[in-house]
């Protein structure tokens, strides 16, 4: 989790790619046929908007040819005021998971009113947002795993990653709080 973007894309200098959330093995993922790398990344962009990003995955599992579609356009400036309010290293450091069990607040099925919990990753999609279906050959992609966080005002809310199985095409989205 909060890998260094330069690890998870191509070309680091022209990425949109601002934010990782967390790699996953494919084959830790029950039913995914063999893909040539070995790990897929959820990340982010600089917005608040829903925005769905789809890109291709090389052999080292980094990332390219990124392609972005934004529900509403973020305004120009947008970009640029997030940009100033990164501090670097800002989300770097360790994840501890934690099983749902009595300690856990739930409050609306969510379980973030727990001191210490500033997210979850795992289970169904999250939010209202459809699965996005591929752009190379039109099919409902697979839902692998979603994530909501409360870290940073441009990176919260409800973050989704998906797969082609037969493109080997990625796409992650992203979505506020509903």
């Amino acid at each position: 989790m909060g890998l260094p973007v330069e690890q998870v894309v191509q070309r680091p200098s022209a990425t949109l790619i601002s934010w990782h959330y967390l790699s996953l093995r494919h084959t830790d993922v029950p039913g995914l046929p063999p893909w040539p790398a070995d790990r897929v990344h959820l990340v982010g962009i600089r917005a608040t908007c829903s925005w769905t990003l789809h890109t291709g995955i090389d052999d080292y599992g980094r990332y390219h040819s990124e392609a972005i579609t934004y529900d509403e356009p973020p305004a120009a400036e947008e970009e640029e005021t997030y940009r100033s309010l990164e501090v670097p290293g800002f989300g770097l450091g360790s994840v501890e998971p934690r099983p749902y069990a009595a300690d856990l607040v739930y409050c609306s099925g969510h379980v973030q009113l727990t001191p210490g919990v500033v997210g979850t990753a795992g289970g169904p999609p999250t939010g209202l947002y459809a699965n996005p279906s591929c752009p190379s050959c039109g099919r409902l992609m697979f839902h692998v795993v979603p994530v909501e966080n409360r870290i940073r005002e441009y990176g919260d809310g409800c973050r989704s990653l998906f797969i082609c199985e037969d493109c080997q095409t990625v796409s992650c989205n992203a979505m506020g709080w509903n």
